[in-house]
């Protein structure tokens, strides 16, 4: 059994607030966790509105289904208007 954690740090240039912060992540999380049933959650930086970091975590047999999935996250963070991906990082154990 392989479990591996995506971190996530995010910079949301256009928040203005932590009410407009909340929103545009809790789009993102549901469609991490609908599209690739993952774990999310905002672990950092919770008070801050225009930088956030999310972790994803998942659980397979084979590691190169986890790259593929994790890769495939990265690919969505990147096309959600109003997030930028400043840095992730991916931890197996």
């Amino acid at each position: 059994m392989i479990v591996a954690s995506l971190r996530m740090n995010l910079y949301l240039p256009g928040s203005t607030s932590l009410k407009e912060k909340r929103r545009l992540l809790k789009s993102l999380q549901d469609k991490m966790r609908n599209k690739f049933n993952l774990a999310v959650a905002e672990v950092d930086r919770q008070e801050n509105w225009q930088h956030s970091v999310l972790a994803a975590v998942s659980v397979s047999n084979q590691r190169n289904y986890l790259e593929k999935i994790f890769n495939r996250v990265i690919n969505l963070v990147d096309d959600m208007p109003g997030i930028e991906l400043m840095r992730s990082e991916t931890i197996y154990y």
